[in-house]
């Protein structure tokens, strides 16, 4: 870590520029919504400059090679380092391998004391190495099979990406994580959306001190998830939606009527001019946003409106609906001797290609009905024999 941080500290009722306040910054956004830049910008170097570089960039798809001629960056090509050392289709073959060799190098250039900024573009990439490493070494953590998915992204953040991002934030001020937008897929419908979230996100977020959803568009609106939103008067500076921050100023001397400190944001919801020196800004000149600025507006990108909450919560209520009536039947069966175990059921369902219907719970009666038939059968009726006449 440099000798002061890049990040203003100020705002602080303490303030210690040995300490850097965003730790870990994730950037997202759709292509050419200024991700990169942003990275490069945060403490940026011209690369005509005599001055040294403070910014290692791991560049996992060669995303920054037209940028890093403007700017002073030390840059490490991670496709190419990977492909000399275990050939072209490393990816398929050796893909576990790329997490240890950016770890154990990311951490050797981080105690360098040589940057202040290292970044990873994009990062998503590094998640399915680290799980494709769990998947590797299951015994080292204690799993015994592939199909323990819960089990095995448990261990891939507690005990992979957990550890190698507070080693790394011990010695530098800002670990930068870029990561790409993809469509949401409505599993009810079995079809994709027009809608988009950040890749990767749920197993990074937690660590993240910040995380900004860039946009930008030299028209007056740009169009997201099929809406239509604001775009800045500054492009081509992109605007940015505030996901997460942990940054906030406490203010001691106005306390609220319980008696407590007033905690104040120091960014707003949105960013209309989403730099690295305007957020500084803000930063060192804590204000009080009005609740209209402050809020999640719904025609903010990413951020789930009021009918995206109702419609999220009827379709929860409907699967959790449907859960406990199937469990109802499947037990219900069971107890009537229909069938033996839960297998059998299952097997069943899949015999009489019932698959779809049992995910529905209007016709969970008729799955029901169809089952207990394939179990037990009704008899045949048995011909009438004609009575016999004496002759």
């Amino acid at each position: 870590m440099t000798n002061q941080s890049i990040w203003p500290t100020d705002f602080a009722v303490v303030p210690d520029t040995d300490l850097s306040p965003i730790g870990i910054l994730v950037l997202a956004g759709a292509y050419e919504s200024g991700k990169t830049i942003f990275a490069l910008s945060v403490d940026p170097v011209a690369a005509n400059s005599e001055e040294d570089t403070r910014t290692l960039i791991f560049d996992m798809e060669h995303g920054s090679v037209a940028h890093a001629m403007n700017f002073k960056v030390d840059r490490i090509n991670v496709w190419e380092l990977m492909s000399e050392k275990y050939g072209d289709g490393w990816q398929q073959t050796a893909l576990h391998e790329l997490w240890p060799f950016w770890r154990d190098l990311a951490l050797e250039k981080a105690q360098s004391g040589r940057y202040s900024n290292i970044i990873v573009d994009t990062a998503k990439l590094l998640q399915a190495a680290a799980h494709a490493y769990v998947l590797k070494n299951l015994r080292m953590y204690n799993l015994y099979s592939d199909n323990q998915g819960g089990l095995i992204w448990g261990v891939v953040k507690e005990r992979i990406i957990a550890p190698a991002m507070n080693a790394l934030v011990t010695h530098v001020d800002t670990l930068t994580l870029v990561f790409h937008l993809r469509g949401i897929y409505d599993k009810k419908k079995n079809a994709p959306t027009d809608r988009m979230e950040i890749e990767g996100l749920a197993t990074w977020k937690q660590y993240a001190s910040l995380v900004l959803w860039l946009y930008r568009t030299e028209r007056g609106t740009v169009e997201i998830n099929t809406q239509q939103y604001s775009a800045s008067p500054h492009y081509p500076i992109p605007s940015a939606v505030v996901m997460k921050s942990r940054l906030d100023f406490v203010n001691f001397s106005e306390l609220s009527e319980d008696g407590d400190p007033v905690v104040t944001p120091l960014l707003p919801r949105r960013i209309l001019k989403a730099t690295p020196g305007a957020i500084r800004k803000m930063m060192s000149n804590p204000q009080e946003y009005d609740a209209a600025e402050n809020q999640a507006p719904d025609d903010m990108p990413g951020v789930e409106t009021q009918e995206d909450k109702d419609t999220r919560k009827g379709e929860e209520k409907t699967k959790d609906d449907l859960i406990k009536r199937r469990d109802a039947i499947t037990d219900k069966l069971i107890e009537d001797g229909y069938y033996p175990d839960r297998t059998a059921i299952n097997i069943q369902v899949a015999v009489l290609e019932l698959l779809e219907d049992a995910r529905d719970l209007t016709k969970l009666d008729e799955v029901e009905v169809k089952l207990r038939i394939a179990a037990k059968p009704e008899p045949t009726p048995k011909k009438k024999r004609k009575a016999k006449v004496d002759k």
